[in-house]
């Protein structure tokens, strides 16, 4: 099976904020790619030279993060299985980092359609567990 592109404009400085741009049903696994184009008073803006990351904040306040490429001014980012296991909407933004910059892009919606089935999928907060192991590292080197 080929993976879903699904365009999204994202204006930079504009009144969209909060818009839901996608419906998908909750354990969809792997076959989202989010493929953005950023636009400052309707011309595009070009990204490159930056790293792309989108993070996603789920109805029950887990939050995923997803890497994505930038070429030729469209960021793509794959959605991990993780972002659609809760279901309702998820807050997504794109967050874009230089050497020393960061410009973070306007928050849009993504809707989670619960499954009639259950995956018995636990949702997960990928940013907490990293907090948390970085943590435990810091106190075992500083034990040692």
């Amino acid at each position: 099976m080929n993976t879903i592109q699904t365009p999204i404009i994202l204006e930079i400085g504009g009144g969209q904020t909060g818009e839901k741009v996608l419906t998908v049903s909750q354990y969809d696994a792997n076959i989202w790619n989010l493929v953005i184009t950023l636009t400052q008073n309707g011309t595009v803006l070009d990204p490159g030279g930056t790293t792309a990351r989108a993070w996603g904040k789920k109805p029950d306040g887990t939050t995923v993060s997803c890497a994505g490429t930038v070429s030729g001014g469209v960021t793509t980012i794959p959605i991990k299985w993780q972002a659609f296991t809760a279901p309702g909407n998820v807050n997504f933004n794109i967050e874009y980092t230089d050497s020393n910059q960061k410009l973070v892009s306007p928050r849009f919606l993504v809707f989670v359609e619960q499954a009639i089935q259950n995956d018995d999928v636990l949702s997960t907060d990928e940013y907490g567990g990293i907090d948390q192991a970085l943590a435990e590292a810091k106190a075992a080197a500083q034990s040692a």
